[in-house]
């Protein structure tokens, strides 16, 4: 039986999710998932893959953003409405 880690791996390798995915398909709590996934970034190294999140409301990306963690809101325009990031692991 995978671990909790390797089961994030797992969905990682298949497609990109969002955390907010994450923590739905694992029935995990959002704050549980984005501390594994802190630890599953420093042991996949380079084959893990964020694309930025994105305000729906005025198309800002968060380029520089490092954290595996949703932002809350945009600094733009204020809005609530992110989407992202998303995250995969490539194969390798």
């Amino acid at each position: 039986m995978p671990t909790k880690r390797e089961e994030l791996v797992a969905y990682l390798e298949k497609e990109e999710y969002t955390p907010y995915g994450l923590a739905r398909e694992t029935d995990r709590r959002m704050k549980d998932v984005v501390y594994d996934l802190r630890h599953v970034r420093k042991s996949e190294g380079n084959r893990f893959r964020v694309r930025p999140a994105e305000c729906r409301n005025c198309g800002f990306v968060f380029r520089k953003r490092e954290k595996v963690k949703p932002p809350s809101r945009c600094p733009m325009c204020r809005s609530e409405r992110i989407d992202g990031p998303w995250l995969s692991i490539a194969e390798g």
